[in-house]
C-alpha cells in the first residue's frame, strides 16, 4: 500500500513538473528573444523536465537533414548535414507525423546502429514537427543510461511540447516568407525601372544607326550608342575583320584618361583577349583585376591609358560571321553586369543589321548598274553574264511569263531552301514559294510589266522556305524583251531582308510604346520646328485642352491658338520661339484659345530639343486656369485683408497674442506692442540675428531649421521658444506663421503671431512627471505580481500534496472533525493554487503580445476543444457564426474565447442546460464579437465590477473562481486595442461584447 502510494506521488509531482515545464517553455515563445535564443532554451528545458541526457532538433534541408539545435551532444554535431539514413528512426517519425519509441535501440532494426553507438543513446523519443501536412522538423530526445525508458507520461508530455514549438516555428516561417516577398518585389521593381530607362536610350540608339548611310557613320553612332547604354567613359569600333586581323581606333567622353589617344588606330592581330571575341566567344567581359591576370592579354598600344574594366560584342555579317566588334571600358559606376552585356550584344546586332543593309544596297547598286551594262553587251558576253550571274553574293532568277524558274542562281537557293533541280520542276513556279497573303500583289506588279505599263517592279514580300519557314525578301524585277520587242522573261533580284524587317518590327513596337506613354502625359505637348516654328506633333492632351481634331491642329500656325489680346500676339509667341530655339529655356505664362472660342490660361515650358538628329521646340503645356483664379481672388482679398488688419489687432491685443509681418522684398517688417511685450523688449528687433539673440541658446537652431524650410516650400510652420526677460523670468512662447509666394513659388511676405504658453508647458511637465511615475509603479506591479505568483506555486504544491498525503494514510485514524480540517486545508490549497496560476497568466498577458493574421474561426475551436470535458458535463449547446480573420495574438484571443464560454458555463441556471451563440459583425475599423448565453444574467449594477480582478459576486460554495477570468479577458482586450463589456439582466442571460481593430488586409 505504501509503494502505490508513493508512485501515485511520484506520478503527480511528475505531472506538476510537466506542467511547469509547458509554462516555461510558452513563456520563453512569447519572450523578446530571438528565435534561435529561444530555441536553444525550449531543447534545453524539454530535455532536463523528462530527464533525458541529450535532445536534438533536425531540420529539412535539401535531400538531407541538419542538427540545428542541441543538447547534450559534442559539438561536432551542431549544424552537421546528416543523411536520411544515419537517422531513420527520426524519418519514421516524420513520415508518420506521430511519436516514435524505441526503448531498447541496441535491439531494434528502425534505429541505425552506428549513429547510437557513437553517442551512447540507449533509448530514443522521436518526434515530428508537422505544420498541416507539411514536416518542418524533428525532435528527438534520448536516455544514454541503459535502465531508462520513456513512460506514456512523458511521450504525452513531449508531443505537447513539440506542438508548442511547431506553432514557434510556424511564425518565423511566416516571418521569415513576408520578408523575403517584400525585399524580392522592391528588387525587382527597381531593376524594372532601370532596365526601361536603358531601353529607351536604346531605342533612341537604334534611330541614330538605322538612319546613317555609310558604314563608317554607322560605326560612330554605335560607337556613341555603347557608351551611352552601358555607362561607360571609353568606346572603341573595328569593322572588317578578314584573315586573323582587324585595325580599332578608340573615342572617349568626359573621361579623365591621360594618355588616351583617341586619334590613333592599331591593328589586332595575334591571338587573346580581342581575338577571343572575334574567333570563339560573341561576347566577352572582364574586370580590371580579371583583365591583368589573364593569361592571354597582352594590353594596349605604348602610351595607351590602362583600362578599368573591359565590355565587348562581336559585329558579325550575313551568315553569322565575325566582321568587326564593339568595345567599351572604364564605366562610370562599378564593374560592368549582365544587363549591360545584353545591351551592348542587342546593339552589336541591331549595327550588324544595318551595316549588312548598307552593304547589301551597295552590292545591289553596284550589280544593277552592271546588269544595265552586260544587257548592251549581252550577245558579246553571255558567258560573263553566266559567271556573275551564278556568283553574286545575292538572290538572282530569271522567270518566264508562265512564271516557272528559267534559271537561279546558289544565293537564290540559299534564299529559298530549295535544290536548282527542285526549282527546275514543270510544276514549280514562283507562287509556290509565295506567301498567299502576297500572291494578289505579286501577279499585279507582274501584269503591270506585261502590259508595259512599266518596266520593272519593286516589292517587298514573305516567301516560305522549303522548311516551312517564312523569310521577308526585297524583289527588283525587270522584264526582257526579244528581238521583237516583245515580253520574254523577267530577271529578278531577290534580297534577304528578314533581318531587317524583325529590326523594324522591333522599331514599331518602340515607337508604339513612345506613343502611349507621349498620349498619356497628364500635361500637354507640342513638337515644333526649331527654324519656323511649325507645328510637327500633338499629344492627346493638346487636342482635349484646345479641343481640335489631330488633323485640324496640324495645318494651324502656333500663333492660332493664342488670344489676340496685348501681350499675347503671334510676334510674341515667335520671339519666345526664337529664344527657346538659341538654347535658352522659356517658361511663360500665356492666355490660350480653344476652337470652340473659350480662352484659359496656360503655362507653357519651351525648350529645344535634339528628336531624330534634328533640332526641334519641345513645349511643355499646363492649364494654369484655375490657378490663376485662385490668385485673383487673393488679390482682391489682401484688400479686404488690409481693412481687417487694424480690427485684428485690436482683437490679438485683447487675446494676448502678438502679430508681426515681413516683406521680402522689400524687407519691411512690422511688429505689434503685444509682441514686444510677450518678448520683454522694448523695440523690435533690428534684424533677424537680433531676433534669434533674444531666444534661448538651445531653441535658435530649431527655430532656424522650421523658418528656412517654411521659406524653401512657402508652407506653414510653427514653432516653441524660451525667451529671459529682463527680469530673469524664463517664458515659453509659441510662433506661428507662413510664407506667401507669387505663381513661380518665389516668397513674397512672412506673416505670423506668437502666444505665452509658459502656464501651459508647466502643466504638461507636471502631466509628463506624474504619467511617467504611473507607469514605473505599473511595471513594478505587475513584475512583482509575475514573481510572486510563480515563485508561490512551488512551496504551495509541496503543502497540498503532504495534505493530500496526509488525508489518505491516516484516513481511518481521524475523527470526523480532523477529517474536515483536512478538507478544508485542502480545498484552501486548491484555491489558493488556482488563484496564483490565474494571477500569473494575468501578469502574462502584459509581458507581451505578438500581432499577426489571426482566424478567430480556429481560435473558437481550440476554446471548444479545451473545454470539451465541461460542455460535455453541462450539457451545453453551443454554436457560432463565421467568424473573421483579425491582427493579434493566437493564444491570447484563444484564452479570451475560453474564458468566455468558461464563465456561461459556469454561470448556468439550474437544470437548464446552456445555449451559447458566438457571433461578429463589421461596425466601421473594427470587428465587433458577441458570446450570448441563457444563463442567470448579471444585475447592471455589476457591469463594470466583474472585469476587476478578484472580484467575485457568488460565494465558492454557489459558483467556485478565482475571479481572474473576466479581468483577464479585458486585459487581453485592452492589448488588442479594443474595448468589453456586457448587457444582462437577471435571470434573462447575459452577452458579452468585445471589439478588435479590422486587420490591415480586411
Amino acid at each position: 500500500m505504501a509503494n502505490q502510494d508513493k508512485e501515485h506521488d511520484q506520478r503527480e509531482i511528475a505531472g506538476s513538473k510537466y506542467s511547469d515545464a509547458l509554462n516555461h517553455i510558452n513563456v520563453l515563445i512569447h519572450s523578446k528573444l530571438d528565435f534561435d535564443s529561444i530555441m536553444k532554451k525550449v531543447v534545453v528545458e524539454v530535455a532536463r523536465a523528462i530527464g533525458a541526457e541529450s535532445a536534438v532538433i533536425y531540420l529539412p534541408e535539401g535531400d538531407g537533414w541538419t542538427a540545428k539545435y542541441i543538447y547534450g551532444f559534442p559539438g561536432e554535431l551542431q549544424d552537421r548535414q546528416i543523411r536520411a539514413e544515419e537517422i531513420s528512426f527520426s524519418i519514421e517519425a516524420a513520415s508518420q507525423g506521430q511519436a516514435v519509441v524505441i526503448n531498447d535501440v541496441r535491439h531494434d532494426s528502425r534505429a541505425n546502429n552506428r549513429f547510437i553507438e557513437r553517442y551512447g543513446i540507449n533509448a530514443l523519443l522521436d518526434v515530428a514537427l508537422t505544420i498541416g501536412e507539411k514536416v518542418v522538423g524533428n525532435f528527438s530526445i534520448h536516455y544514454h543510461h541503459p535502465e531508462r525508458k520513456f513512460s506514456h507520461r512523458e511521450v504525452d508530455f513531449a508531443n505537447k511540447a513539440a506542438s508548442t514549438i511547431t506553432l514557434a516555428l510556424k511564425n518565423a516561417l511566416l516571418l521569415q516568407e513576408r520578408i523575403n516577398a517584400e525585399e524580392a518585389a522592391r528588387a525587382n521593381e527597381q531593376k524594372v525601372l532601370q532596365t526601361l530607362d536603358r531601353l529607351m536610350i536604346l531605342v533612341g540608339v537604334s534611330s541614330a544607326v538605322l538612319s546613317e548611310t555609310t558604314i563608317q557613320g554607322t560605326l560612330n553612332r554605335a560607337v556613341e550608342g555603347a557608351i551611352a547604354v552601358t555607362d561607360a567613359q571609353v568606346a572603341t569600333s573595328g569593322h572588317g575583320y578578314k584573315e586573323g586581323s582587324i585595325t580599332i581606333g578608340a573615342l572617349a567622353y568626359d573621361a579623365p584618361l591621360s594618355p588616351c589617344p583617341t586619334d590613333i588606330t592599331f591593328t589586332v592581330n595575334r591571338g587573346g583577349v580581342y581575338m577571343e571575341l572575334l574567333q570563339k566567344s560573341s561576347t566577352i567581359r572582364f574586370t580590371q583585376k580579371e583583365l591583368e591576370n589573364h593569361p592571354e592579354w597582352w594590353g594596349l598600344p605604348e602610351g595607351h591609358a590602362p583600362l578599368k574594366g573591359l565590355l565587348g560584342a562581336r559585329l558579325e555579317g550575313t551568315g553569322g560571321e565575325a566582321c568587326g566588334m564593339i568595345l567599351v571600358s572604364h564605366k562610370r559606376h562599378g564593374e560592368f553586369t549582365e544587363e549591360d552585356e545584353v545591351m551592348l550584344t542587342q546593339l552589336c546586332q541591331l549595327t550588324s543589321l544595318a551595316i549588312r543593309h548598307i552593304e547589301a544596297r551597295n552590292v545591289v547598286e553596284k550589280h544593277a548598274a552592271e546588269l544595265e551594262s552586260l544587257s548592251k553587251r549581252l550577245r558579246e558576253s553571255e558567258e560573263m553574264f553566266r559567271e556573275f550571274f551564278a556568283n553574286a553574293p545575292i538572290g538572282l532568277a530569271i522567270l518566264g511569263l508562265d512564271g516557272r524558274f528559267q534559271e537561279v542562281n546558289q544565293a537564290y537557293c540559299r534564299i529559298i531552301g530549295y535544290d536548282r533541280e527542285e526549282i527546275f520542276q514543270p510544276d514549280f513556279t514562283f507562287m509556290k514559294v509565295t506567301h498567299p497573303d502576297d500572291v494578289e500583289e505579286n501577279l499585279a506588279e507582274m501584269n503591270r510589266v506585261l502590259k508595259g505599263e512599266t518596266g520593272s517592279f519593286f516589292i517587298e514580300k514573305r516567301n516560305i522556305r522549303k522548311d516551312g519557314s517564312i523569310i521577308w525578301v526585297r524583289v527588283s524585277a525587270t522584264q526582257c524583251r526579244d528581238p521583237e520587242g516583245k515580253s520574254a522573261r523577267l530577271i529578278a533580284i531577290v534580297e534577304d531582308i528578314h533581318d531587317r524587317k524583325q529590326a523594324e518590327e522591333a522599331l514599331r513596337v518602340s515607337e508604339a510604346n513612345y506613343r502611349t506613354i507621349f498620349d498619356s502625359a497628364n500635361d500637354g505637348f507640342f513638337i515644333q520646328c526649331a527654324e519656323s516654328g511649325a507645328i510637327l506633333d500633338v499629344n492627346q492632351r493638346v487636342l482635349e485642352m484646345y479641343k481640335y481634331r489631330y488633323d485640324e491642329i496640324m495645318r494651324l500656325d502656333i500663333g492660332e491658338l493664342s488670344a489676340c489680346s496685348a501681350g499675347y500676339t503671334q510676334e510674341r509667341a515667335m520671339e519666345v520661339g526664337r529664344r527657346a530655339a538659341s538654347g535658352e529655356p522659356q517658361l511663360v505664362e500665356w492666355l490660350a484659345l480653344a476652337k470652340d472660342g473659350t480662352q484659359f490660361w496656360v503655362e507653357v515650358s519651351l525648350k529645344k530639343v535634339i528628336l531624330g538628329g534634328k533640332d526641334r521646340l519641345l513645349a511643355v503645356v499646363r492649364d494654369i486656369s484655375e490657378r490663376k483664379r485662385v490668385l485673383d481672388a487673393l488679390r482682391q482679398n489682401e484688400e479686404r485683408l488690409r481693412v481687417s488688419e487694424d480690427r485684428l489687432v485690436l482683437a490679438q491685443s485683447a487675446a494676448g497674442i502678438g502679430m508681426w509681418n515681413v516683406n521680402l522684398q522689400t524687407r519691411e517688417s512690422t511688429f505689434s506692442n503685444q509682441y514686444l511685450s510677450l518678448l520683454g523688449i522694448d523695440s523690435p528687433p533690428g534684424s533677424y540675428e537680433e531676433f534669434l539673440a533674444l531666444l534661448h541658446p538651445d531653441d535658435r537652431y530649431q527655430v532656424m531649421e522650421e523658418t528656412d524650410q517654411a521659406l524653401a516650400q512657402c508652407r506653414q510652420f510653427q514653432a516653441m521658444f524660451r525667451v529671459n526677460w529682463n527680469n530673469g523670468s524664463l517664458r515659453w512662447i509659441m510662433g506661428r506663421g507662413g510664407v506667401f509666394c507669387d505663381s513661380r513659388q518665389q516668397p513674397l511676405r512672412m506673416t505670423g503671431v506668437i502666444f505665452d504658453v509658459t502656464d501651459r508647458k508647466k502643466a504638461e511637465e507636471d502631466l509628463k512627471a506624474a504619467m511617467d511615475e504611473l507607469e514605473r509603479s505599473n511595471r513594478e506591479l505587475e513584475q512583482f505580481a509575475y514573481i510572486a505568483s510563480h515563485d508561490l506555486q512551488e512551496p504551495l504544491r509541496m503543502v497540498a500534496g503532504y495534505v493530500k498525503l496526509l488525508e489518505r494514510r491516516y484516513k481511518e485514524s481521524l475523527d470526523e472533525k480532523a477529517q474536515t480540517y483536512i478538507n478544508f486545508a485542502v480545498d484552501g490549497t486548491n484555491r489558493m493554487q488556482k488563484l496564483i496560476e490565474g494571477l500569473l497568466t494575468y501578469s502574462r498577458i502584459s509581458r507581451g503580445i505578438r500581432l499577426m493574421p489571426v482566424d478567430t474561426n480556429k481560435s473558437f475551436a481550440a476554446a471548444l476543444a479545451n473545454l470539451d470535458t465541461a460542455i460535455s458535463e453541462s450539457g451545453a449547446r453551443i454554436t457560432g457564426a463565421p467568424l473573421p480573420v483579425v491582427e493579434g495574438d493566437e493564444t491570447q484571443l484563444m484564452q479570451l474565447f475560453q474564458n468566455l464560454l468558461a464563465n456561461s458555463l459556469k454561470y448556468r441556471k439550474k437544470d437548464v442546460p446552456p445555449q451559447i451563440h458566438v457571433s461578429a459583425g463589421r461596425e466601421g475599423n473594427e470587428w465587433l464579437f458577441s458570446v450570448q448565453d441563457n444563463g442567470i444574467g448579471i444585475e447592471s449594477g455589476y457591469f463594470d465590477e466583474i472585469f476587476q480582478i478578484f472580484r467575485r459576486l457568488h460565494a465558492q460554495d454557489e459558483y467556485q473562481g478565482t475571479g481572474i477570468g473576466l479581468a483577464s479577458c479585458k486585459k487581453i482586450v485592452e492589448r488588442h486595442g479594443g474595448k468589453i463589456w456586457v448587457e444582462s439582466e437577471p435571470g434573462e442571460g447575459s452577452t458579452f461584447f468585445f471589439t478588435i481593430p479590422t486587420a490591415r488586409n480586411g
